[in-house]
């Protein structure tokens, strides 16, 4: 079957990027012919690519620029849009390819902006919709690509709606002008599926509030995991060294079986939460000395983080207060408190007043007495089998979000690697803090609720976690593996799934 997959984006920079990459690898394992409509720069690094198509300026005429042979039983060829330097997104930042100037959130997008996108897409799909007529098409996020890709077709083929949150949540929420778009792309959708039933509630709701109704055609079809690749490593001192032979990890920063390893991978932006992950590695640090924390990803907050983070490691607590009030990549929601908790006072001396003999508190009640240095080692942005070995490496695994978030993929990949997920309790990462809690009898998984301190909460639950649960241990990983595999589909099963419900082939979820 020839399918279409209408991403508009990149395939490794976002949650809905890594979600549209491992759909598309696995609709070319189920044989099918795809051709995969996105902005990725660097397809070389993905095996299921096997041809690469560019539209000229007029988004008319298709030219190759590179092929080899297919590496599975389907094919894959992608195909990128000219959208000249400007790119519109949901979450702003630099982005490959264009200009800083050139990026801007739709929302802040002036109107002709709008519509030259959408027109330049809208050309180039049909030129690719000419070129390799699909039986069906998958669109990504509700605004824009649904609409382009129903205008494109015209009726020729059935296309489904994938919703990944972003773009309701930062975007149709904040810009009346916008919704026009969304209610025309959902409209004529063969069926609309959301990453977990929080953003399924989201996604109906907010289109029953502007009279559209969805909840009919609705399924909730929770991302994959690659179980082949997330998978725990035989030791952990196999996980350490796969990571230093593999990483490049910053000079002076080592890693050994002995250290509390924390990772984080995601965009580095204030939304994701990652600002509390660093304050409380300093307060974790005061109390377990070993604790480290790998971060992979890229994003704007880099330099912000590291500033923060040496002002805290020094006890500084009144320049990292500062320094978050003003430095808008720090930023949180009232939600979840100040990035530098109330209750704090400057400790009267620097991290040199941390015990020195390496020995770990087993008691969680004792931080938030002093700060200790926070190590920190950003990776960048990570390809697939990196990740894997970061959370295959890894104690725990930090998602502290401050924005709703649709799901979150990179939750259900670090389990799958045997390390546990903190998670804040709310929007799609509830559910796997409601199955830690569930399998491990611990409803303390569910603690970091708004309304709580995020940094403090989250710097007592790491400690609390690295006492209590055996995170080193080879077969505590596996249990942690196999309740992966039996809570999250494969990406086979997820594709199969749109394929489908898009052919009418299936109820709702």
């Amino acid at each position: 079957m020839r399918i279409a997959v209408v991403h508009g984006y990149f395939l490794g920079d976002s949650g809905s990027g890594v979600y549209v990459r491992n759909v598309a690898q696995a609709l070319v394992a189920l044989g099918h012919e795809v051709t995969l409509v996105c902005q990725e720069r660097e397809p070389q690094r993905y095996e299921f690519i096997d041809s690469v198509w560019a539209l000229d300026p007029s988004n008319t005429r298709l030219r190759p620029l590179a092929a080899r042979a297919p590496m599975g039983p389907g094919s894959c060829r992608l195909v990128r849009p000219d959208l000249g330097e400007r790119l519109l997104v949901y979450v702003d930042g630099p982005f490959a390819g264009f200009p800083r100037e050139g990026v801007k959130a739709f929302q802040d997008a002036p109107g002709d902006w709008v519509e030259s996108y959408l027109a330049a897409n809208i050309a180039a799909l049909r030129a690719a919709f000419v070129e390799w007529p699909p039986n069906l098409v998958l669109t990504h996020h509700a605004f824009a690509q649904p609409y382009v890709a129903r205008q494109a077709l015209g009726g020729s083929a059935p296309y489904v709606v994938t919703c990944h949150g972003s773009e309701l949540n930062f975007t149709l929420k904040c810009d009346e002008r916008l919704a026009r778009y969304a209610f025309d792309g959902l409209a004529d959708a063969a069926a609309v599926v959301a990453v977990s039933a929080t953003s399924a509630q989201d996604a109906i709701g907010w289109a029953a509030a502007h009279d559209l109704v969805i909840a009919d055609r609705t399924s909730v079809i929770p991302p994959g995991i690659d179980t082949e690749r997330f998978t725990p490593a035989p030791s952990r001192r196999a996980a350490i060294d796969e990571v230093t032979a593999h990483l490049e990890l910053p000079g002076g920063f080592k890693l050994s079986a002995e250290d509390d390893i924390l990772a984080f991978a995601g965009r580095i932006g204030w939304t994701k939460g990652i600002q509390h992950a660093v304050a409380a590695l300093s307060l974790v640090a005061a109390v377990r000395p070993r604790a480290k924390l790998l971060v992979a990803g890229a994003g704007p907050a880099r330099e912000a983080l590291t500033r923060l983070a040496a002002l805290l490691s020094a006890g500084d607590v009144d320049g990292a207060r500062r320094l978050a009030a003003f430095d808008p990549e720090l930023r949180t929601t009232d939600e979840y408190g100040p990035l530098v908790p109330k209750s704090l006072a400057a400790p009267g001396g620097t991290s040199e007043t941390v015990a020195s003999d390496g020995a770990a508190a087993s008691n969680e009640a004792a931080v938030g007495a002093a700060f200790g240095p926070a190590r920190v080692a950003y990776l960048g942005h990570l390809a697939a089998p990196d990740v894997a070995r970061v959370f295959a490496a890894a104690d725990l695994a930090l998602t502290p979000s401050v924005f709703p978030e649709a799901a979150a993929l990179v939750t259900s990949e670090a389990l799958s690697s045997g390390a546990l997920p903190i998670v804040t309790y709310q929007s799609g990462l509830r559910q796997m803090a409601d199955i830690e809690a569930d399998i491990l009898g611990d409803d303390a998984f569910r603690g970091l609720v708004p309304g709580r301190d995020l940094t403090l909460g989250l710097a007592e639950e790491i400690v609390r976690q690295l006492d209590r649960y055996p995170t080193r241990d080879a077969g505590f990983r596996e249990a942690m593996h196999e309740v992966a595999i039996e809570h999250f589909p494969s990406w086979r099963s997820v594709a199969q799934q749109h394929i489908d419900l898009g052919l009418g082939r299936s109820g709702r979820a």
